[in-house]
């Protein structure tokens, strides 16, 4: 049967993963919907008035060994994020490295921003890819920028000022400031012009 004494410490480990690590400076300053995981919120810097709303993760791994293998990262893992930031539901960013979001930036439900993934280095002799160091790049997201439903931004990435990236979009590579890029990877399908004040 289910007694009092697994009942609390049921309700206690609950508790304790909802909250941890939610250190994060610059959190007076931020709105937290229900519902979501912060890991090593001590390396997370946000702007005024930042928002998400709920089943975020907002996750930082410091440099680490693992199974023998080394991690060659050299610096410690940092998100920042500038002010005026909205993200809707299940927003999932992962840091090994440094995420920079600039200010005023709007996010879609969904979306995934990682500036890092396993090593596939089959030279490895019976070290799984689950067990390889990470491979890390850092990801910076400029100003002013809308990041549609359900894209993913992948390591080494570089997104200019005043961009839209289309729902769905998996960016693998960098896109310039003022353009509209979409697909799988993402490309660049308008430019704005200045001249003529439009999208073209």
């Amino acid at each position: 049967m289910y007694g009092m004494v697994d009942l609390l410490k049921s309700f206690y480990y609950f508790w304790s993963r909802l909250f941890k690590g939610r250190r994060i400076q610059g959190k007076a300053h931020a709105r937290f919907h229900f519902h979501g995981t912060i890991l090593h919120g001590e390396c997370i810097h946000l702007g005024e008035d930042f928002t998400v709303s709920e089943g975020y993760v907002l996750a930082c791994y410091p440099p680490q060994l693992k199974k023998g293998q080394n991690d060659n990262r050299a610096v410690e893992p940092e998100i920042n994020i500038g002010p005026r930031f909205f993200a809707n539901r299940f927003l999932r960013m992962y840091c090994a490295c440094r995420i920079e979001i600039g200010a005023d930036c709007l996010i879609g439900s969904d979306v995934l921003i990682t500036d890092n993934d396993h090593g596939i280095n089959l030279n490895l002799t019976g070290v799984p890819y689950r067990e390889q160091p990470l491979t890390s790049s850092p990801v910076t997201i400029g100003k002013n920028v809308w990041i549609g439903e359900k894209v993913c931004i992948l390591k080494g990435v570089k997104i200019g000022d005043n961009c839209v990236i289309g729902a769905g979009s998996v960016v693998t590579k960098s896109i310039p400031a003022n353009c509209v890029a979409v697909g799988n990877p993402a490309k660049v399908i308008k430019r704005f012009s200045q001249e003529t004040g439009s999208w073209m």
